[in-house]
């Protein structure tokens, strides 16, 4: 059947059967989020490691008809640090920060956690 073959493909692609793609830019935000005071070496890593995803969320996004601008312009900034280790990626980590959170859909601020 269609369903099997498409959750055994997800499966396949590192994604869990269900998981949306506003779902997998939360998890690559907490990702991000969970290490706020690293040195420059893990955050060029980090950042590194996020491109396959954002790869990924975009290219899905665009198959969508979905707004890309921001995510592929984050994309395109991570393929060029992946070229030039010794850039300084601050300012870079905080736009990935920005840009995932924008790209987050919020809770209704009453049912946000207090």
């Amino acid at each position: 059947p269609y369903g099997v073959e498409r959750a055994v493909s997800r499966r396949a692609a590192g994604r869990p059967s269900g998981t949306t793609i506003k779902d997998e830019i939360a998890r690559a935000l907490e990702r991000l989020r969970a290490v706020p005071d690293t040195p420059h070496d893990r955050r060029t890593h980090l950042l590194n490691d996020l491109l396959p995803a954002l790869e990924s969320i975009v290219r899905r996004m665009e198959a969508q008809s979905q707004d890309t601008t921001a995510l592929a312009a984050l994309r395109d900034d991570l393929r060029t640090l992946a070229r030039t280790p010794d850039a300084d990626v601050q300012p870079l980590w905080t736009r990935a920060l920005e840009t995932l959170t924008d790209s987050t859909p919020r809770r209704p601020f009453w049912k946000r956690a207090k």
